[in-house]
């Protein structure tokens, strides 16, 4: 089980990989084909990370269930407001 603390960086690392993976991403689809080998791995592995981020948002919200949903639900995902959203 991660320390509150270590989901706090883990959440933060792993929106700077997002943000990174879709600016690589925008990038390769623009210079070449979105058919190509690399824009479709790069877009993959976008994917993947988004997808590790929404598990470990519910991981989150089951390990943490007494903190407040608003701190728990900017964890993974800082720029949502709402856990409804």
């Amino acid at each position: 089980m991660l320390s509150f603390e270590e989901h706090q960086e883990l959440g933060s690392d792993l929106q700077d990989v997002y943000n990174l993976l879709v600016k690589s991403s925008t990038t390769l689809s623009r210079k070449y084909p979105k058919s190509s080998e690399q824009a479709k791995m790069a877009t993959e592995a976008n994917e993947l990370v988004l997808k590790i981020r929404s598990l470990m948002d519910n991981v989150a919200f089951k390990e943490y269930p007494q903190k407040e949903k608003e701190v728990v639900n900017r964890l993974y995902f800082p720029g949502k407001s709402n856990p409804d959203q």
